[in-house]
């Protein structure tokens, strides 16, 4: 595959997950030819201890990049919180891609999401019992997939979780479950692609159709995989985001 756009690529990984989780996406695209930094949210793989709010998030983040435009791709969490970028930032980013990201992840009345319950329960988890209710997680991400044994087997090794940054993970869910990007997405410039997984455990994948009818500008791609889609189905993911972004300048 020739590459036509050349700006960097940016990847903001999801929820709890360690910048190293990124690197089977990130190694394809290098593969393909293309500049990729990884980075993971912030308290886990640095010491950001400010303040977890989405001003603040967002001003740490936008130190990460590149002074020239870059195509910022979120995953999951890390996915609305590129659209933030995208939407405040709007000469640093290029092109947006989301991976398996909810604008909402708890569900509104006029939006698809995690059952309100559902996640006071996980929050709760989070907070009384890490290891086990952790240890859930990484099998939810997984969940869907053909190969699931196999992935969740390398995601548990990849992903331990960290009890000594226990006030990272319950600040930061608190904020996802707070999240509302449909604003930033409204207010995004740049050409936007969006991939849904059709068997994603935590994110539905009526989303998908909820965020073609409110974004029609935007672009949408669905295919069969779980919630680490990337992981799932590295190449054909890594094909949609190539073909998506030398279309940007055909």
């Amino acid at each position: 595959m020739s590459i036509v756009n050349t700006s960097p690529i940016v990847l903001l990984g999801g929820w709890g997950m360690p910048q190293r989780v990124l690197n089977p996406l990130a190694e394809v695209l290098t593969l393909l030819g293309y500049s990729v930094n990884c980075y993971s949210l912030s308290g886990l793989d640095n010491d950001f201890n400010d303040s977890w709010d989405w001003q603040t998030l967002q001003s740490y983040l936008a130190l990460l990049l590149p002074d020239q435009p870059c195509t910022l791709i979120g995953w999951s969490f890390g996915g609305a919180l590129a659209s933030g970028l995208a939407a405040k930032y709007p000469q640093r980013v290029s092109q947006l891609i989301t991976l398996a990201s909810n604008p909402c992840f708890v569900a509104r009345a006029d939006w698809p999401g995690m059952d309100p319950e559902v996640f006071g329960m996980f929050l709760e988890g989070i907070e009384e019992d890490f290891s086990a209710t952790f240890q859930r997680f990484l099998r939810l991400n997984c969940l869907g997939s053909d190969q699931l044994r196999a992935l969740l087997r390398g995601l548990s090794a990849q992903a331990k979780g960290r009890p000594d940054k226990h006030e990272v993970y319950i600040r930061s869910l608190r904020l996802l479950g707070d999240s509302d990007a449909r604003s930033f997405l409204q207010q995004v410039s740049c050409s936007a692609l969006h991939i849904f997984a059709k068997r994603d455990s935590l994110v539905p994948c009526r989303v998908s159709s909820h965020v073609q009818d409110r974004f029609p500008h935007h672009q949408v791609e669905t295919l069969d995989g779980c919630h680490l889609i990337f992981w799932d189905k590295p190449e054909y993911v890594a094909s949609l985001i190539h073909t998506f972004l030398n279309s940007q300048q055909s």
